[in-house]
């Protein structure tokens, strides 16, 4: 733990960490698939959610975003999150991303999206927490950018920001040196971030570069020791160190891969644990 002035700085370099253990006991929540059509899209962007068994009005919530070559069964089809989340007395809410970096590209505006439209369904239809104490968001490669970038835009809609493999530096990624040449990738980008405008306004680094009016979230972020976005981690929480923003950094054994993503979400919904408490309802919960 590093101390600069007030400001708490938690940056963890944890080359050797130990497994995460599974939480437990199992828990039994309630899953539900809505299939929610977008006006600002055009197009369907179903989402799942997760709720613990006999959850109460204002149930502290996780958005958790999905990869860039994903949906928004990937959490659930391929870990125990639903169970995990559950037995932390936490929802989940797994939301469609398309391929579009959870941002408002020219006639594709995700983000608005995201918070327009699927923010304001789930809390009309579940009782879920309505307000920033009892949100986060979170996410793996794709959406560990998207969870971040939105939370440094949006400070006051969540408490906390989680990342996992994040691709944080996302705008200016293709012109990196160590840009990944994987050519899916590199398509999305150019349609995401067309043009500086997009690109700046977007930008994760400009972005917590710039003083705070509100209070940031808390954030947290991680990365395998042989992912291939391993160094823009880092760059990230030099940044963050730099102009001290309070924040947890963990790099670990793993590569860019659902082995190191199934162990690290458990640490992410953990965090959420600690950090969340139970937010105040929407007024008008639909079923």
């Amino acid at each position: 733990m590093r101390r600069a002035g007030a400001a708490v700085l938690l940056t963890t370099a944890l080359a050797a960490a130990p497994a995460s253990r599974a939480v437990s006991p199992p828990v039994t929540p309630r899953v539900e698939t809505v299939d929610l059509h977008s006006v600002l899209l055009g197009r369907p962007i179903p989402y799942r959610i997760a709720l613990p068994a006999g959850a109460g009005a204002g149930t502290p919530v996780v958005y958790l975003l999905h990869g860039l070559d994903g949906n928004s069964s990937n959490w659930f089809e391929r870990t125990e999150v639903e169970e995990q989340a559950a037995a932390l007395g936490l929802a989940v809410v797994t939301p469609e991303g398309g391929a579009g970096w959870y941002t408002d590209a020219p006639g594709a505006p995700w983000e608005r999206a995201l918070l327009d439209e699927v923010l304001p369904d789930v809390e009309r239809r579940f009782p879920v927490a309505a307000d920033r104490p009892g949100r986060a968001i979170a996410g793996l490669s794709m959406g560990g950018y998207g969870a971040l970038k939105i939370a440094a835009r949006h400070p006051e809609r969540f408490a906390l920001a989680a990342s996992i493999s994040g691709v944080v530096a996302a705008p200016s990624h293709n012109a990196r040196a160590d840009g990944s040449r994987w050519a899916l990738l590199r398509e999305s980008l150019d349609r995401a971030f067309p043009d500086p405008v997009t690109a700046r306004a977007n930008d994760l680094f400009a972005l917590l570069r710039e003083p705070g009016g509100v209070e940031r979230p808390f954030l947290y972020f991680d990365c395998g020791l042989d992912d291939p976005f391993l160094a823009q981690n880092r760059e990230l929480a030099a940044l963050l160190v730099e102009a001290k923003v309070p924040h947890e950094f963990r790099q670990r054994p793993g590569t860019h891969g659902w082995d190191y993503w199934r162990e690290q979400v458990v640490e992410v919904l953990r965090l959420a644990a600690r950090r969340l408490r139970a937010g105040a309802a929407s007024p008008t919960i639909r079923r």
